[in-house]
């Protein structure tokens, strides 16, 4: 039997989790993501170091909102694939073509997704502090902002993702099986002698 583990950093994270869901034989037995866009970004990375007023940041990504879904820009920009629209909810599960059915958010739901990850021997997600490239940051631990407004966020255990398991994600962390990380410092922050004695040596090695 192979026993797959996989780290991936950023856009990576989402992109490996595809695989593991679209693909489960072999089976992946542990995943990691390091700042990944698990749930989603709706935001500029960066934007506030280059324009005088945040309110500007702000209106960009409003009017992103309305371009992102459509066939071109999905098939051609791979950050439109996780763009992730809170104010627009129906048009994000309709005009997403990775994002929604990859969290399986849809009416629909994929068991082989969910049984892919609640299969998993362990899922550890590792979220930046200041993180500026992923919006919001606590999309790196699986949350997002609340529905209908842009502004406050809830965690993974406050979505309907987890309460009715659409993943496998309250099935893994009813069992120990999911785990969450912070680090200090912004995008990329890697802290390699940490990772090395948190995340490799307890779940790697």
């Amino acid at each position: 039997c192979s026993v797959i583990r996989f780290t991936f950093l950023w856009s990576g994270g989402l992109m490996i989790r595809g695989l593991a869901q679209r693909c489960p034989s072999p089976p992946m037995k542990t995943l990691v993501t390091y700042g990944a866009p698990s749930n989603g970004i709706f935001g500029l990375p960066e934007c506030g170091k280059y324009v005088q007023h945040s309110y500007l940041c702000e209106i960009v990504r409003k009017l992103l909102g309305g371009a992102v879904y459509g066939s071109f820009v999905q098939d051609f920009l791979a950050p439109a694939q996780y763009w992730r629209d809170p104010i627009h909810h129906e048009t994000f599960l309709e005009g997403s073509m990775f994002l929604s059915d990859l969290n399986n958010m849809k009416v629909n739901k994929n068991k082989t997704y969910k049984n892919a990850i609640s299969s998993l021997t362990n899922y550890i997600m590792i979220m930046w502090e200041d993180d500026d490239m992923i919006i919001p940051k606590e999309s790196s631990h699986f949350g997002f902002y609340i529905q209908g407004q842009d502004n406050l966020t809830q965690s993974l255990q406050e979505t309907d993702q987890y309460k009715e398991d659409w993943l496998g994600l309250r099935t893994l962390d009813e069992n120990c099986r999911l785990h969450f990380f912070s680090l200090p410092g912004q995008h990329m922050n890697l802290m390699l002698d940490w990772f090395k004695e948190n995340i490799v040596i307890p779940f790697l090695v």
